[in-house]
């Protein structure tokens, strides 16, 4: 099991993903569900959303 971390561990969390037919392609959605807002806010602020994003679309640019 891989651990994210703030630096610190990060709290206990449920991620899921769905994968549906789109155009010619695929859509994946992903969920986070956090214990609570201040997680949710610092796991925002660590640019963790950005870093994802940069990385899917680097990734879609290959296909």
């Amino acid at each position: 099991m891989e651990r994210m971390h703030l630096p610190e561990p990060a709290p206990d969390n449920h991620v899921e993903t769905l994968f549906s037919p789109y155009g010619d392609g695929t859509l994946m959605t992903m969920r986070m569900t956090l214990p609570d807002l201040e997680t949710r806010a610092r796991m925002l602020s660590s640019g963790k959303e950005q870093g994802m994003e940069s990385s899917y679309v680097r990734l879609d640019s290959t296909i």
